[in-house]
């Protein structure tokens, strides 16, 4: 079964344009694309795993907004409702038991894991 995150895009989580109009009505979908490059410099260069508040409050300052609330920060670090990944359309019933959401396909562990490859944008769960 082949996945991609939701959306098309791993960051920002996938209802970062809904949480923020939640909380800042207004902002121009046409400001969006060099927000999230601004925050995708904090990934970029950060020696590790990077602090995921100050990527929020990169893109948020990119946006015009300076000094965001507490309750907009905390909404964005929840994790989503829904699942970050989805299946392609064209491959989601490839094997019978697979949904959206999840695969009834019998699994074998390697090691005592299942294992699975992600490359560019996409994933292939796979099990042998």
């Amino acid at each position: 079964m082949l996945i991609g995150p939701v959306g098309g895009r791993w960051n920002p989580r996938y209802d970062f344009e809904q949480v923020l109009a939640r909380h800042v009505p207004g902002i121009p979908d046409d400001a969006l694309p060099a927000a999230f490059a601004a925050g995708q410099v904090v990934l970029d260069t950060a020696s590790g795993t990077a602090d995921r508040t100050g990527y929020h409050r990169a893109i948020l300052r990119a946006l015009g907004v300076v000094a965001p609330t507490s309750e907009l920060l905390a909404e964005l670090e929840q994790p989503t409702a829904g699942l970050p990944v989805e299946t392609y359309p064209r491959f989601g019933t490839f094997w019978p038991g697979c949904t959206p959401t999840g695969c009834r396909w019998p699994s074998s562990l390697i090691r005592g894991r299942i294992w699975m490859t992600f490359s560019g944008g996409s994933g292939c769960g796979t099990t042998s």
